[in-house]
């Protein structure tokens, strides 16, 4: 560790505070601090193009938070990695239950006091690519269980589609469910806790409850594909 004042050392000194400050690592973040202003002294007092780090900072430390932080960002990465990505998007399922009621299940996710309603869904993951089944399908049955529950047989399953939704960069795929057997919970749990409210809503009215665009479109397919069921 004999360098430097090249192009990469000093913006990973400088930018990363910021980032640790963001996902709130503060003990790590002070660290890094301490070895910043060390460097911005050392970059002031000498005009050399190398910097023997070593007369100004304390090495280990720097190798401790450097390990540290090599960790936090494999951490990071296995959480995130377990998602599947088409095209740059994240893929997610929704699952839109209709009664014969002509209702549709809804969840109402609290968003800093204001509800978001939208339909049930979840992300597909790695897991789901089991052997030569659809890993589509594999991902609607493990949501479906896992946010609703219970266990719960789907009966009657419609596919309407794939939805991009470009302001999160997710491609949704639209499953209709018209026949089940389980009882509908009143939560979607997640972690094994009441999470989102679940409401039946008229489907004819459900877009006086919408504010995204994206559960709009689910709608209007839903009532499509009824439509054409009918004639």
């Amino acid at each position: 560790l004999a360098l430097t004042r090249d192009k990469y050392f000093a913006p990973l000194l400088l930018d990363i505070c910021s980032m640790m400050e963001i996902i709130n690592e503060t003990n790590l973040r002070e660290r890094i601090v301490s070895i910043r202003e060390k460097y911005m002294e050392a970059l002031k007092l000498n005009k050399e193009k190398s910097i023997k780090l070593a007369d100004y900072l304390d090495i280990n430390l720097l190798r401790e938070v450097l390990s540290d932080y090599k960790e936090l960002i494999k951490s990071k990465l296995n959480t995130t990695n377990n998602y599947t990505y088409s095209n740059g998007y994240r893929e997610g399922v929704v699952f839109a239950l209709l009664n014969p009621n002509n209702e549709i299940l809804v969840e109402y996710r609290d968003n800093n006091g204001k509800d978001n309603v939208f339909f049930p869904n979840g992300s597909i993951e790695t897991k789901d690519y089991q052997g030569t089944a659809d890993y589509l399908i594999t991902a609607l049955y493990r949501e479906v269980q896992e946010e609703l529950n219970i266990d719960f047989s789907l009966q009657n399953v419609d596919y309407l589609g794939e939805l991009e939704v470009d302001e999160i960069k997710i491609v949704f795929y639209i499953y209709l469910i018209t026949k089940w057997d389980g009882k509908i919970p009143e939560f979607i749990v997640e972690a094994g806790e009441k999470d989102a409210k679940l409401k039946w809503i008229s489907l004819a009215s459900s877009n006086k409850e919408f504010e995204f665009e994206s559960a709009h479109e689910i709608s209007r397919r839903i009532k499509l594909f009824i439509n054409k069921e009918k004639s």
